[in-house]
């Protein structure tokens, strides 16, 4: 009942398998995280329907994840599905993030194959059939890579820095340019979703989790209707989580940070001592004129304070997600659902 699998949602990652061991009959299930994303869903709802049925894939079924939206998203979600029962809805207690609204869609889908896909209409839904005949072909994932990004210079930049530094320090072989947008096949879907971590990097887990997998060049088109939900900072946040959730190297690197500045310490510990003894034996000549050793000491101990800060802001990331795995709280809570 509806009333069970919110209960086993809620109570912990243990529980989130059970969801997913629902009868699979849909061919493929969309998963469409969204918050505040009333002027969109409507149009994406029928993209995708019409989508669907142009390409002989009635058998399908639309989870829209309301991820704690405040404007009208469970209304037009409630009409939708008494008009098609199809389309289905996860409202979440509260905003879990993009990735706790994700993780429910995984949690709810049904289908064989599980398609990704944003409530902003920026993923085209028509590119769906295309990528399950490429999977078709002998791969469990598709992941979409963006060919051509509608947004700044500055956040263009930042983007591909993050990819290039990710796939540089990752424990894992990561794709460059992927985004959430994509086919899964259930198996992928299992194994995702079987992941008990609270600082969940979809992008990452995906790629982890193995399988054979290919990319597909697409197009992201500009956002129809509203503002992006996913500001600056959000996007620093998910970038923290991929770089620190999939590698060690940033610890590593503070050693190797220690080792220059301890090599640096002592090679301007010895250019004084020999300036000194410069200095003594013949205190006219100009290679013994030492600098005054307030100005050094303040250099050496200026640096030794940013490396230290660092060093421990580095080692609190790693701390802080070890605390936030404990606590073992579940990874988003279900307040209503129409499935």
């Amino acid at each position: 009942s509806v009333s069970s699998q919110q209960k086993s949602v809620a109570s912990g990652s243990k529980s989130i398998m059970s969801v997913s061991e629902q009868p699979r009959t849909p061919t493929i299930s969309f998963v469409v995280p969204a918050y505040n994303e009333s002027p969109n869903i409507r149009p994406l709802v029928n993209r995708i329907t019409v989508t669907c049925e142009q390409n002989g894939l009635a058998d399908f079924e639309v989870v829209v994840v309301d991820n704690g939206s405040w404007d009208n998203t469970d209304e037009i979600l409630r009409e939708l599905h008494g008009n098609d029962g199809r389309i289905k809805m996860v409202q979440l207690s509260r905003n879990f993030g993009y990735q706790g609204g994700l993780t429910a869609g995984l949690c709810h889908a049904r289908g064989e194959w599980v398609a990704v896909l944003d409530g902003d209409q920026q993923d085209p839904p028509e590119l769906i059939p295309r990528m399950l005949e490429k999977a078709k072909t002998g791969y469990e994932v598709v992941y979409g890579v963006r060919s051509k990004r509608k947004e700044g210079l500055v956040r263009r930049f930042f983007y591909k820095a993050f990819y290039r530094l990710w796939k540089l320090t990752a424990d894992i072989d990561v794709p460059v340019d992927a985004s959430e947008f994509g086919l899964l096949h259930r198996k992928v879907v299992d194994v995702i979703t079987a992941m008990p971590e609270r600082q969940r990097f979809n992008r990452g887990l995906r790629a982890w989790s193995g399988f054979r997998q290919t990319g597909f060049d697409y197009q992201r088109d500009a956002r129809h209707e509203g503002k992006s939900k996913f500001n600056f900072l959000g996007s620093v946040s998910l970038a923290m989580d991929g770089l620190f959730a999939y590698s060690i190297v940033p610890i590593r690197l503070m050693i190797v940070l220690g080792l220059i500045v301890t090599v640096v310490s002592v090679a301007i510990a010895v250019g004084n001592a020999l300036l000194w003894v410069v200095n003594i034996f013949s205190p006219t000549n100009p290679l013994g004129s030492m600098a005054r050793g307030l100005t050094q000491i303040n250099l050496v101990f200026s640096i030794l304070f940013g490396m230290i800060l660092l060093c421990l802001g580095v080692i609190g990331e790693y701390v802080g997600r070890v605390f936030e795995e404990v606590k073992n709280r579940p990874l988003f809570v279900v307040r209503d659902t129409l499935l």
